[in-house]
């Protein structure tokens, strides 16, 4: 009896042992992976709200001499006149005037022996002193903006020094931004304490029609060339000689 009781117990505290030995279904789980984060999401592109970058110029594509080369082949380009109709109008007078005027022998000896060029780079008469590598920044900009400005006349010296600009506003004048090319070319001319005449090809306000009468061009320059040599217009002396009209 004793032993079958002692079997019974034995029995029941292995059958409790193993139950207790063996792991719970929800202890054996394995727990769910976190969930991953998702990634930020980034935002696409736009040139126009990044912040720019100051100090970068834009490339400026230059043509090299084999470049240049080839399209002078290419394109053969024929020759063509300087002047326009109402241009010649003008040089033609001027050129006249000058005849006269380097003829007096009341003009000082180095107010005589002028002579008249067409269309000349302002960048060839104005520009800074010195070579270019002391140029400031400032002066080789506006140097490189007057290369492309040019003069109608230019009456120079006998050491080719600028005397005088002539100006004409003729019919093709007033055209794109006239405004802003007038204004640059008046301001460097002041600079360089380079006198002005201009011309007019029409009869508005005060202007002088000079197609219709050239010989007023005489009398406009004679005034600016009295007053930068020094010349006492006397009485007597016609408008194309000194005497300013």
């Amino acid at each position: 009896m004793e032993l079958l009781i002692t079997f019974i117990l034995g029995l029941t505290v292995g059958v409790v042992g193993i139950k207790l030995l063996k792991p719970s279904p929800k202890a054996t789980a394995t727990a769910p992976p976190p969930t991953p984060t998702e990634a930020p999401t980034q935002k696409p592109r736009n040139p126009e709200e990044e912040p720019k970058q100051e100090g970068k110029r834009k490339k400026v594509s230059v043509r090299t001499s084999e470049e240049n080369y080839r399209a002078i082949t290419v394109a053969k380009l024929p020759s063509k006149q300087i002047l326009n109709r109402e241009e010649k109008i003008v040089f033609k007078a001027l050129t006249e005037f000058l005849s006269r005027w380097n003829s007096n022998e009341e003009n000082p000896e180095e107010a005589r022996g002028l002579l008249a060029l067409a269309q000349v780079s302002l960048g060839e008469f104005i520009g800074p002193k010195g070579p270019q590598k002391g140029w400031t920044s400032d002066e080789r900009t506006a140097w490189f903006a007057l290369q492309a400005r040019r003069v109608d006349f230019l009456i120079v010296d006998r050491e080719f020094m600028p005397v005088l600009v002539v100006e004409h506003q003729g019919s093709g004048h007033f055209q794109g931004n006239w405004k802003q090319r007038d204004q640059d070319k008046a301001t460097a001319y002041t600079y360089a304490k380079i006198p002005v005449v201009q011309t007019y090809a029409t009869d508005e306000g005060n202007k002088v029609n000079h197609l219709e009468q050239p010989h007023r061009i005489g009398g406009e320059i004679a005034g600016k060339l009295n007053r930068r040599y020094g010349v006492a217009p006397t009485r007597g002396r016609s408008a194309s000689n000194n005497t300013p009209s």
